[in-house]
Parts: C-alpha cells; sequence; structure tokens
C-alpha cells in the first residue's frame, strides 16, 4: 500500500512539472507559486511515507526514479528564460575558446563585442567577469563544445543528476540504509526546477561532494582527496568540509588533490593576481535573502562577514570531526551553514545540501529547502518596479518553519543540539 500511495505522490509531482512546462509561468508569479504549492505538497507526503519506514519495491523504486527523468526531460528541452546563469556559462565558454580569461574579461567591454551572441547577451551582471571556480569554466566549455546552446548544457546537468542519484544509492547501502532514499533527492521540487528548467550547475558540485564521500566511506582515500578538490574547484562552498577529512586521509593524498585542484587553474592563473573573478565584487555589493550576512557586514563590515560564513561552516565541520565516519547530516549542515551566512542565498545555493537530506537528523534543512520557495517572488515583484530584496514577511516565511522545526527536534532528543545531530539520527553504518 506504501508502494502506490509513493507512486500516487509521484504523478502529483509530475503533474506539477507538466504544467510548469505547458504554461510556462514567471518565476514568482501566482501560478507559479500554486503550481509548487502540489508539488511541494506531494513531496511531504512522499517524505513522511520514507521517514515512517514505509519503502517502496525495487520495482515500485525504478518506476518513481523513471518517473523523475520523465518530468525532467520536457523542461531540459525548453530554453532557458529571462537572464538566466546559463547564458553566463555559455559566454565564459566562448571567451575560453577565443583565447581570453573569463576571470579578466567583461561581457560589456567593447573589445570584445565579437565574441557575442544573441544568448550572451541575454546574461545579466555584464559588467562583472566571472566568480566560476575553474572546474566549472573547463565544464562550460566542455559540453558547448558539443552544442552550444541552454539545452544542452541542462541536459547535460539531468545526466549529472541521474549519477548523482546512482552514487547516493551506493552510499545508502554501505550504509545499511534503504536506497529508497534517493527519492528524497529525485522527487524534490527544487531539484528540478532549478537544474531541469533554470539550468543552475551546483547539481556538478553536489555529484562531486558525493562522491568524495562514497570514496572516504570505502577508504578510498587518493579518490575522495581528489573528488573534493574537483568539488572546490567547481565552487568555493565545499571547502568548509576540510575537517571531515583532517587526519581520514594521508597528507599524500591531500597533496595530490591540491596539485590536481592547481593543474585545472593553471589555464586562468594570473601572474600579478590571484584568479579571483568576481567573487570581491560579490563580496562587496551583492545581497540577496542574506539576512545573517547583513547582521554581521554592520558589525563587522563585508569581508568581516564573509569570514564569519566560512567561519561557521568549519565550526560544524569540526563539531562533526569526532564521529567515527562522516553521516549524511555532517556533510549537510556545513554546507548549510555557510550558504546561511553567505551574501547570496539562492534557493539554488541548496541543491548542495539535497543528497544528504535522508534523516531525521537533517529535517530542519528538508523545511528549509522547501520553505525557501517563496524568495522566488522576488523575480516576479521586480519586474513590477519593487525593490530587489526579499521582504520581511517572507523571510520569516523562509526562516521561521526550519527553526520550528529545529526546536522540536531538539525537544524531541533532550535538548541536545540540532545543528550536531549524533550518528543514531542517521541510521546504521
Amino acid at each position: 500500500m506504501s508502494g502506490h500511495r509513493l507512486m500516487g505522490c509521484a504523478v502529483a509531482i509530475g503533474t506539477a512539472f507538466v504544467l510548469l512546462r505547458r504554461l510556462s509561468p514567471r518565476d514568482g508569479s501566482p501560478i507559479f507559486f500554486w503550481i509548487l504549492a502540489l508539488g511541494a505538497v506531494a513531496y511531504l507526503l512522499a517524505v513522511r511515507e520514507l521517514f515512517q519506514k514505509r519503502f517502496p519495491s525495487r520495482a515500485i523504486l525504478w518506476c518513481g526514479l523513471a518517473l523523475a527523468l520523465t518530468w525532467r526531460i520536457p523542461l531540459a528541452l525548453a530554453p532557458a528564460g529571462g537572464n538566466s546563469d546559463p547564458y553566463r556559462y555559455i559566454w565564459d565558454a566562448r571567451v575560453q575558446r577565443a583565447g581570453h580569461n573569463p576571470y579578466i574579461a567583461r561581457a560589456n567591454d567593447p573589445a570584445l563585442e565579437g565574441i557575442h551572441t544573441p544568448l550572451t547577451r541575454r546574461m545579466n551582471n555584464p559588467d562583472v567577469p566571472s566568480p566560476y571556480p575553474p572546474v566549472a569554466q573547463l565544464y562550460f566549455r566542455g559540453v558547448t563544445a558539443l552544442h552550444e546552446s541552454t539545452e544542452a548544457l541542462k541536459i547535460s546537468l539531468v545526466v549529472c543528476e541521474g549519477l548523482l542519484v546512482l552514487v547516493m544509492w551506493r552510499w545508502l547501502v554501505l550504509r545499511e540504509m534503504d536506497p529508497s532514499w534517493v527519492l528524497a533527492y529525485a522527487w524534490h521540487p527544487l531539484a528540478t526546477l532549478e537544474i531541469s528548467r533554470n539550468g543552475h550547475f551546483d547539481v556538478l558540485g553536489a555529484l562531486l561532494i558525493c562522491l568524495s564521500a562514497l570514496a572516504l566511506h570505502r577508504g578510498l582515500l587518493v579518490r575522495a582527496s581528489v573528488w573534493f578538490a574537483l568539488a572546490v574547484g567547481a565552487k568555493l562552498l565545499p571547502i568548509v568540509l576540510v575537517p571531515l577529512y583532517w587526519k581520514r586521509v594521508r597528507l599524500r593524498d591531500a597533496l595530490l588533490g591540491v596539485s590536481v585542484l592547481l593543474a585545472v587553474s593553471a589555464p586562468f592563473a594570473q601572474w600579478d593576481a590571484v584568479p579571483s573573478g568576481s567573487i570581491p565584487d560579490v563580496i562587496d555589493r551583492f545581497r540577496f535573502n542574506a539576512p545573517l550576512f547583513e547582521w554581521g557586514e554592520a558589525a563587522i563590515g563585508a569581508w568581516g562577514a564573509a569570514g564569519l560564513a566560512l567561519a561557521a561552516g568549519l565550526a560544524v565541520s569540526l563539531a562533526y570531526r569526532r564521529d567515527a565516519a562522516p553521516t549524511p547530516a555532517a556533510w549537510a549542515w556545513p554546507l548549510a551553514a555557510a550558504v546561511a551566512f553567505s551574501p547570496l542565498v539562492y534557493p539554488w545555493y541548496l541543491v548542495w545540501v539535497l543528497p544528504f537530506l535522508t534523516s531525521a537528523a537533517v529535517l530542519p534543512l528538508t523545511t528549509w529547502s522547501l520553505s525557501i520557495i517563496p524568495t522566488y517572488g522576488v523575480w516576479h515583484w521586480f519586474t513590477g518596479g519593487s525593490p530587489w530584496r526579499v521582504p520581511p514577511a517572507v523571510l520569516m516565511l523562509e526562516y521561521g518553519p526550519p527553526i520550528v522545526v529545529a526546536a522540536f527536534c531538539a525537544w524531541k532528543v533532550g535538548g541536545r543540539r540540532v545543528a550536531v545531530p549524533r550518528d543514531e539520527l542517521d541510521g546504521p553504518d
């Protein structure tokens, strides 16, 4: 009977994304929220089944994964809308092929007009260079070499999702957990929305981190180090996970990982400066949905607040350092802490956390991954002349539910810290 309920949830989620594809509403519009509400409610009912250990048969599990693919493909084959980030990915690839450095080149530079296409002219923030690290740059270049389109990029990211599900499955089995938990990722509305529809590449980094976590669990230390280095090369966020590797990998393995990262960074090296692209611009002037960063900035300045985000992620990682083996929660909470304190808290940043939402230990993060959806309203309101800022009421709607759930979880476990839950909440190793 549980399998039938789960398949009913899958059909509801799929219906929501079929409607999203056919109606193509603007992000944050009323119809957009009604459609996402259908998907979110169905997802919560499905996760409830998993939490109650009502796992489906293998046949139904595979059918559920097949359905997740069928509602992704139409979205991935549709062009990206608005001034989505995939246009920047295409620009970065074209800049590389033209022999320029994406960490220096600015899309509004008249000298680079010849590199533009109708697609790249739709990119946002043309006045700043690229913020994406070297692994991401090489990924953009590799995919667009096959076909230069947002559709090709999105299809490649759906392939990454398929690989991610396989890695999650293997890791869950090794941890003696039911592989049905892969549905917690495959059916998550945020994953489909931000990868298949909007084409954000964060799933590439999530895949690399999961590969590293799996290798570390299996004692394959060289692979764990290299996959981790490549994840950092895709986006700087996972640097906060370094304490999880401390004394778990050998020095020579860590040095190999650093060497790999330096090798992929070499084509972008600048002799007179660190190739940071627009990261300083992000810290100095870009803000979105970042109340914790803004509070820190008011007290210790923008760069001090950026350091606080790094310190928050590292502190949570250090709290997990004493565990015998990193649990899914040990990977999720440091990433979430760093995101929460960062100057930009876009919904797709939580894609990094989604593969680890497989236990009660991360229930507040599961809640946040859904309660962040109301922030899409900013895109819709901005077109109507409202400021580019999340209203206080939406901030309450976003952060209130996970705080309440965290408090409830703390009460349920007798006052133990929710931010660093113990292994027994994750299931056996």
